[in-house]
């Protein structure tokens, strides 16, 4: 798992110089913390952009596509039920 270090002291494999064991052997954890951190702000900021990329297009480009024969008012009423229905119940939920 670990390599030995010159001083004898075994440290732990993952972001380097973030998880280390302590003297008395425990794993510090915060290189763990660290990488949920990072991993959760960058899938964060990922759907965040795809939610507000799909709501724009909800409100310029769907109203005109799929449904044409309405008014523009229903329609765009009509597209943003459907963006709503498929924000309040996302797959896998």
């Amino acid at each position: 798992m670990g390599e030995a270090s010159a001083s004898g002291k075994r440290q732990q494999s993952g972001i380097v110089g973030l998880s280390h064991e302590t003297d008395n052997g425990a794993v510090d954890g915060s290189a763990n913390i660290v990488r949920v951190a990072l991993a959760s702000a960058i899938g964060n900021t990922i759907e965040y952009y795809d939610f507000t990329l799909y709501a724009t297009a909800t409100a310029l480009v769907f109203n005109k596509i799929f449904f044409p024969s309405f008014d523009p008012l229903v329609g765009s009423l009509a597209a943003s039920s459907v963006h709503w229905c498929t924000s309040a119940s996302p797959p896998g939920s």
